[in-house]
């Protein structure tokens, strides 16, 4: 019990030290480009700054914002304001976000939409189920590659969607695939173990549940489902 604590502190300096690193990072560029524009007259020279260095800081200020989004959700027992959602729209925009967010990253992502009814959920909460999956699969992926995400319904008591968010980078070992939504419970270089966790708790809060499987065949699949509202998906 005690050397299971020793470790679980240890990754939780670990992490907030990481977290120190990344959100000290924009603040630094943001620093650099302030001194920059003080001195520069030229408009070509402030367009480029503009195009490059300031996009860089927006970029790593919305990871810090998101990393930081996590932490708050860690704790946060609110119960969601669930409505009826489109799981189509709320995919497709999120796929927009992580694209955004990963410019230089070059992967693919297929979406196959199986299902016929909305879902009953809050679209922000269920938009960072996504996001943490999506950015997990990236990870895993070493920024290039497929990510496939697909959905269906599900008869689970008043019916669910299933939402499963699949790649086909290194296997979870079978030993770690109970562990693996744990907060803090990351190998991962870049990563402080949250994302996970987060996605669990806020699909929890919905009434749905959340499971991984890793084969050689499949790949590894993140599967998450939410309650499905009676009102159809446009698509």
């Amino acid at each position: 019990m005690e050397i299971r604590r020793n470790e679980r502190n240890a990754t939780i300096a670990q992490t907030t030290q990481m977290i120190a690193h990344d959100v000290r990072k924009p603040y630094l560029t943001l620093k650099f480009a302030l001194k920059t524009l003080k001195r520069v007259s030229d408009p070509n020279t402030l367009k480029v700054l503009q195009e490059e260095v300031l996009s860089d800081v927006e970029r790593a200020m919305s990871s810090v914002e998101a990393m930081l989004q996590d932490i708050v959700e860690l704790d946060n027992e609110k119960k969601p304001a669930m409505r009826p959602i489109s799981p189509t729209k709320t995919v497709r925009d999120a796929g927009s976000s992580i694209l955004n967010l990963n410019p230089a990253s070059s992967f693919s992502k297929t979406n196959r939409f199986e299902h016929r009814r909305m879902i009953s959920a809050e679209p922000e909460q269920l938009a960072r189920v996504l996001l943490n999956l999506f950015e997990n699969a990236l990870q895993a992926l070493g920024g290039q590659g497929e990510i496939r995400i697909s959905t269906s319904e599900v008869k689970e008591g008043i019916g669910m969607v299933e939402f499963c968010v699949n790649n086909y980078g290194p296997m979870v070992p079978s030993d770690e695939l109970e562990k693996i939504f744990l907060p803090f419970n990351t190998k991962k270089e870049k990563g402080s173990g949250l994302g996970l966790a987060i996605a669990k708790k806020i699909v929890e809060a919905h009434g749905g549940r959340t499971w991984c499987t890793s084969t050689p065949k499949d790949g590894t699949s993140f599967f998450f489902t939410i309650p499905a509202a009676s009102e159809l998906d446009c698509k």
